[in-house]
């Protein structure tokens, strides 16, 4: 799982890349406070919100009141997706997981949240207003800190694949068989390392992915 953050200005534009149907076969999946009649009652009902006065009376001006997460997830996680209401539900149920991790109130937030077909890979794009419902500034100072924290959470909490920045570096295609193996069991330990609770679970985990966990004593100095 991975979120990538961007701030934007309008909301129209990313209302209509993000539910997409034509190219990027998008569904809408999740929303809270927008009218979901088509795209423009979509993105109206966005800039509608950016007059709602906060608790003082006051209007903000925000130069990019629109956020932009596409968050995607390992092709190894597919099978936790299907292309069901079952698999919707589970995809709409992260997205508010992440806002929540990120200390954002879905119910107090207005977003959309589009699922996109157009990968081998399950994602979804969430849009989101930063004028919360009651007039409030959704802050995103340290958003990227933040964000790292709540994946990373998500998936200890869901069990879900977890990737490595080093590893994502390399081609496995232009290594030779030793040093490409190599790359395989370390990708699969750290995986199962972030799964597991305990030595016992992760030598559990290990054992179903063909390795053995030895336990040694440390040499005498």
């Amino acid at each position: 799982m991975i979120a990538k953050i961007k701030s934007r200005v309008d909301f129209s534009g990313i209302v209509n890349y993000a539910n997409n149907v034509k190219e990027k076969s998008a569904r809408i999946i999740g929303s809270n406070g927008v009218l979901l009649v088509n795209n423009s009652t979509i993105s109206d009902s966005f800039h509608a919100q950016l007059r709602i006065p906060d608790a003082n009376g006051k209007l903000h001006h925000l130069s990019k009141p629109v956020k932009h997460v596409s968050i995607a997830f390992s092709p190894e996680d597919a099978n936790r997706f299907h292309d069901n209401e079952e698999g919707d539900r589970f995809m709409a149920q992260l997205a508010e997981e992440w806002l929540q991790e990120m200390g954002i109130d879905p119910a107090n937030t207005q977003y959309v949240i589009a699922r996109h077909f157009d990968k081998k890979h399950p994602h979804y794009h969430l849009v989101f207003n930063r004028i919360a419902n009651d007039g409030t500034v959704i802050s995103d100072s340290n958003e990227r800190r933040r964000n790292e924290a709540a994946c990373r959470r998500i998936k200890q909490r869901h069990h879900l694949t977890f990737g490595n920045s080093q590893s994502r570096k390399i081609n496995p295609d232009r290594l030779r068989r030793y040093d490409a193996e190599k790359l395989l069991i370390r990708q699969l330990v750290l995986n199962r390392l972030y799964q597991s609770k305990d030595w016992k679970t992760f030598a559990q985990l290990l054992a179903q992915g063909g390795i053995c966990l030895l336990y040694t004593s440390p040499s005498p100095r």
